[in-house]
C-alpha cells in the first residue's frame, strides 16, 4: 500500500508532535531527550504549520464544548465518576503513571506517589521500540504511536482536568484532519460516521446440531470475530476515505465513531463501503447479521455543549433508521432469495454442524464445517498460543490464517511479528504495549499450563467422570467446559474422594441505565467528557477484568466483556465469588458513586448445555435483576443480582455469600463438617413456609418445625455432650432461624451453596 502524506496526515503529524511535547513536559524529560523523540515524527512544511494553529484551536474548542480553556495548569486527572448525577463522593484523582490494571482506579491525592524517573525511562524505551516511520505505510507507525500515547497519557490531565491528555489528543487530532477542508463554523462541513454491529448476540450464540462439542472454542472465537468485524470495518472506511487512524474517535463493543470532512466524494465512498459490507454479510451470514453505518452532516457549533445533546439525538435516529433498512433491499439489485443455495451443498457433507444453515465445505474431528465455523473454532484455539494478529490486503502464506477474508482483508495469527508484505496493521493481543499497537479485546480464556495440568493420579481423578472424547488435556490448549465444571470440587481426605457439584455458572451483566447517564447524568457534557467516560468504562472490562481473572479467577471463560455488558462462564462457586468481587471493585472504580452500578444474572448449568439455551437462561436471570424493584419507591430500581433464581440487592447478596455462608460453615464443624442433606432440604421447605406467612397464618408454625427438626438432628450426634448439644441448638437458632426470618427466600443462596459444595 503506497500512500503519500496527504493534507489529513500532515495535520495529524503536527498535532501528534504537539501532544508528544506535552507528554514530555509533564514527565519533565530533559530537552535533549525530548528533541530526540520528536525527530522520529515526520516533519511538515511551515505553511502547513501556520494553517494548523487555527485548526487546532477550533478542534480544542470542540473537545471542551467551547468552554474556557485552562491549558496545561492541571497537576492531576480528576475522576469524572465522582460528580456524575450530582453526586460528590470526594476528590478522586488518577496516579499520573502508565495505564495498567491497578492504575485505572482513582485514588486520593495523598496516595498518588509514583517513580517519575522509572516512568521516564520506560517511556523512552517504549517509544524507541516503535518501528521507524515508513512513508509507504504511515498507518503502521500511527497505530503504534496511538497505543504508546494511550499507555502514558491516559492518566494525565488535559485542558480539562477530568479528561485525559490521551482523549484530548484523539479528539483534537481527528478534528484537525476533518476541518482542513473547511473551517467555517456555520457550515455543515463535518461528516459524523457512526457504525454499529446488529444482532451481535444472535451471532455469538447461534447453535447447530453439534455446537456443544466445541462450545468453548466456538463462543470465544465468535466473540473475538465480532470485534474483528468492527475493527476491520473501521480500517476499510478510513482507508477508502484516505484518512489516518486517528480519525477514529472511539471504538467500543462493536460500535465506532469516525469524523471526516463532509464532501460529496466522501458520502459516495461511504455508500460504496456500506454496499461492500452488506454483500459480505448477505453472503456469509445470510443477512442475519449486519453492520449499520449512519452518516450525519454537522457543523463545529453542533459539538458545543449547548447543542451536543441535539446532535447525539440526531445521530442515534440516523443509526436507528439504518437498523431497519439494513440491506437497503428496496434500492438495490440484490435479490431477497438465495438462488443457488441448494446447489451449493456437497452431498456427502450437507449442512454445517455448527451453525446449522450453511453448506459445509470441510470435515474436522468428525464434524462437517463451513469456512466461517472453521474460522471461529480456529480463533478459539489460536488465541491461547498466539500473541499477535496481522492484517494484510493480499493473501499470504501464514500458517494460522482465517479461511475467509473479512471485507477484503486477510487475518493471520502468530506468536511473533513477521514482516508480511501489504501489512495494514499488527495487533499485540497481550494488551501491554511494547512497541506494537494493542487491541482492546478481552480475550482471556483458561488454558492448560505447567502449573494446572494434572500430573498425579489424585489430580487426574478430578476429571475422571469426563468421557474420553471430551477429556482432551494438552499443554497450551483451552480448557473445555467439561473441565471447568470440575474445578470447584475439593478433595476430602477423610472420604478419599472429591466433593462438590460439577457445574458451571453463566454470568451475564449490564451497566444500569448507561444511556441515561450520558443524557442526564453529566453537567456541561462535551465531546471530551463523553468519549473519556466511554473509554474509562471499557477499560474496566478490557484491562482490569482479564488481569483479575488471570491472577485470581483463572478458570473464568470470557465470552464477551466491553462497553456496558459482559458475559462470563466458569465453575459455579468461583463465579459467585467473582461476581461479588466485580461489584465491589466497580464501586471503587466509579468512586463509590451510588448512581453508577450494574445488574447481574447468574444461571447454573451443566457443561453440555446447548449454547443458545445457556445464553437464554443467563439472559432471563439478568432480566429478573434488571426488573427488580421497578415499582417500589423505598429502594432504587435495578442494581441487583439474581442467583439460584432469587433476586436481591448487592448488599444483601454480599452479606449472604461473605458473612452468612461462612457462619453456617463454621457452625457445622460440630457435625463432622456436614449437615445431613435431609435436614437442609427441610430448611428449604421452612423458608417457603416463612415466605408465605402473610398468605396463610398457619405457616407461622415454621419456627416450631425448625426447633423440632434441629432437636432431632442433634439427638443423632452421639459424640456431643448434652451441654454441647444445647449450645449448638442456640447457635443454630441464631445463625439459621434468625437469618431465615431476616432474609426469607434469599437465604436459600446460603443453603444451596452449602448443598452443592457437599455433593458427591
Amino acid at each position: 500500500m503506497t500512500k503519500n502524506l496527504n493534507q489529513y496526515y500532515k495535520m495529524t503529524f503536527l498535532n501528534t508532535e504537539k501532544y508528544l511535547k506535552k507528554l514530555c513536559l509533564y514527565f519533565e524529560l530533559e530537552p535533549t531527550k525530548t528533541t530526540e523523540l520528536l525527530t522520529k515524527i515526520p516533519r511538515v512544511k511551515n505553511q502547513d504549520n501556520e494553517n494548523y494553529q487555527n485548526i487546532y484551536q477550533q478542534s480544542l474548542k470542540i473537545s471542551t464544548g467551547d468552554k474556557n480553556i485552562n491549558d496545561d495548569n492541571n497537576k492531576f486527572l480528576t475522576s469524572i465518576f465522582s460528580k456524575i448525577h450530582h453526586q460528590n463522593t470526594g476528590d478522586y484523582v488518577y496516579k499520573p503513571t502508565e495505564l495498567t490494571a491497578n492504575c485505572i482506579f482513582p485514588t486520593t491525592q495523598q496516595e498518588t506517589n509514583y517513580d517519575n524517573e522509572l516512568l521516564k525511562n520506560n517511556l523512552i524505551t517504549d517509544f524507541n521500540n516503535i518501528n521507524n516511520f515508513d512513508a509507504k505505510n504511515p498507518d503502521l507507525w500511527l497505530n503504534d504511536f496511538i497505543s504508546f500515547f494511550e499507555k502514558y497519557a491516559s492518566n494525565l490531565p488535559s485542558s480539562q482536568n477530568n479528561v485525559s491528555l490521551f482523549d484530548e489528543y484523539k479528539i483534537t487530532t481527528a478534528f484537525c484532519a476533518a476541518l482542513i477542508e473547511n473551517i467555517q463554523k456555520d457550515k455543515n462541513n463535518l461528516l459524523y460516521i457512526q457504525g454499529d454491529l446488529f444482532a451481535i448476540q444472535d451471532f455469538i450464540f447461534k447453535d447447530g446440531a453439534q455446537s456443544t462439542k466445541n462450545a468453548a472454542k466456538i463462543l470465544r472465537g465468535r466473540s473475538f470475530y465480532v470485534s474483528l468485524l468492527s475493527e476491520l470495518a473501521v480500517i476499510k472506511i478510513l482507508q477508502q476515505l484516505q484518512l489516518p487512524p486517528t480519525s477514529l474517535l472511539l471504538s467500543v463493543a462493536g460500535k465506532f465513531n469516525i469524523i471526516a470532512p463532509n464532501t460529496e466524494d466522501n458520502k459516495k465512498i461511504i455508500a460504496e463501503v456500506k454496499e461492500e459490507l452488506n454483500q459480505w454479510f448477505i453472503k456469509h451470514t445470510f443477512g442475519q447479521n449486519s453492520l449499520g453505518i449512519a452518516t450525519t452532516e454537522t457543523s463545529i457549533d453542533d459539538f458545543f455543549t449547548d447543542n451536543l445533546q441535539n446532535l447525539q439525538d440526531k445521530i442515534r435516529k440516523n443509526l436507528e433508521i439504518q437498523k431497519f433498512q439494513r440491506f437497503n433491499l428496496s434500492n438495490t439489485n440484490q435479490s431477497p432469495v438465495y438462488q443457488d443455495y441448494l446447489n451449493s451443498f456437497d452431498k456427502n457433507m450437507g449442512l454445517c454442524d455448527i451453525d446449522g444453515q450453511t453448506p459445509a465445505t470441510s470435515q474436522q474431528d468428525s464434524l462437517n464445517l463451513c469456512d466461517l465455523a472453521q474460522d471461529h473454532i480456529n480463533i478459539g484455539k489460536w488465541l491461547t498460543n498466539n500473541k499477535f494478529i496481522t492484517i494484510t490486503e493480499k493473501n499470504n502464506n501464514s500458517k494460522n490464517k482465517l479461511l475467509l477474508p473479512i471485507f477484503g482483508f486477510y487475518v493471520s495469527f502468530a506468536n511473533k511479528t513477521d514482516n508480511i508484505n501489504n501489512t495494514i496493521i499488527r495487533w499485540d493481543l497481550s494488551s501491554k504495549f511494547t512497541g506494537i499497537s494493542t487491541i482492546k479485546i478481552n480475550s482471556y480464556i483458561p488454558i492448560w499450563n505447567s502449573k494446572n495440568i494434572p500430573k498425579t493420579q489424585l489430580e487426574k481423578d478430578r476429571y475422571k467422570t469426563i468421557s474420553d472424547d471430551k477429556n482432551d488435556i494438552h499443554l497450551g490448549m483451552p480448557k473445555t467446559f467439561s473441565h471447568l465444571a470440575c474445578e470447584d470440587q475439593k478433595y476430602h481426605k477423610n472420604q478419599n474422594k472429591y466433593l462438590g457439584q460439577k457445574a458451571l455458572i453463566a454470568l451475564k451483566g449490564d451497566i444500569d441505565d448507561l444511556g441515561l447517564l450520558f443524557q442526564q447524568g453529566i453537567e456541561n457534557m462535551n465531546l471530551g467528557i463523553m468519549f473519556a467516560t466511554s473509554r474509562l468504562l471499557n477499560n474496566f472490562w478490557t484491562i482490569y477484568l482479564p488481569d483479575l481473572c488471570q491472577k485470581e479467577f483463572p478458570n473464568t471463560y470470557t465470552v464477551f466483556a466491553g462497553g456496558d455488558d459482559f458475559f462470563l462462564i466458569g465453575p459455579w462457586h468461583s463465579q459467585i465469588k467473582l461476581t461479588s468481587r466485580l461489584e465491589q471493585d466497580f464501586k471503587r472504580f466509579v468512586c463509590h458513586n451510588k448512581k453508577i452500578h450494574f445488574s447481574v444474572g447468574l444461571s447454573m448449568t451443566q457443561p453440555n448445555m446447548p449454547i443458545k439455551q445457556l445464553a437464554q437462561m443467563a439472559e432471563q436471570s439478568l432480566e429478573k435483576a434488571k426488573n427488580y424493584n421497578l415499582t417500589k419507591k423505598n429502594l432504587d430500581p435495578k442494581n441487583a443480582i439474581t442467583c439460584f433464581d432469587e433476586t436481591m440487592k448487592w448488599d444483601e447478596f454480599n452479606d449472604l455469600t461473605q458473612q452468612k455462608l461462612p457462619a453456617l460453615q463454621n457452625l457445622i464443624t460440630g457435625f463432622d463438617g456436614n449437615l445431613s442433606t435431609g435436614y437442609v432440604y427441610r430448611l428449604l421447605h421452612l423458608i417457603d413456609m416463612q415466605n408465605k406467612v402473610k398468605e396463610n397464618p398457619e405457616n407461622s408454625i415454621w419456627q416450631a418445625y425448625f426447633a423440632y427438626r434441629t432437636h432431632r438432628l442433634l439427638e443423632l450426634q452421639k459424640h456431643l455432650t448434652n451441654d454441647e448439644k444445647q449450645k449448638l441448638a442456640q447457635d443454630m437458632a441464631e445463625i439459621i432461624a434468625k437469618n431465615i426470618e431476616k432474609h426469607s427466600q434469599n437465604y436459600k443462596i446460603v443453603l444451596f451453596t452449602h448443598l452443592y459444595q457437599q455433593r458427591s
